[in-house]
């Protein structure tokens, strides 16, 4: 299970994806995906029975998970790695054996 928040791009975009296609598709009309959009797709009943079973595997509170779920994203650019390293030998190797 993956969580989207419902005010999150991510979640609009799906929806609006989803919508897009049934219109094409002949499925609803523009009005009627309009409205789906407005509605949330996600029961409130099961997010929560959801993210108590979730804070239960991982053995912490369930005040601890909504905290973490409210924290912004975070990125591999957040951390160190060798990105940069990397990127350098890959340009070099380019410029020494260009494809042909």
């Amino acid at each position: 299970m993956i969580f989207i928040p419902e005010n999150s791009q991510i979640f609009f975009c799906l929806c609006l994806r989803q919508s897009s296609t049934r219109i094409c598709e002949q499925q609803i009309s523009r009005e009627k995906a309009l409205e789906l959009i407005k509605q949330s797709s996600y029961n409130r009943e099961t997010i929560e029975a959801d993210k108590d079973y979730i804070a239960k595997k991982f053995n912490i509170s369930r005040q601890q998970l909504d905290s973490i779920i409210a924290e912004p994203a975070k990125s591999y650019r957040d951390y160190p790695n060798d990105e940069k390293r990397l990127e350098f030998i890959y340009r070099t190797y380019r410029e020494l054996f260009p494809k042909k």
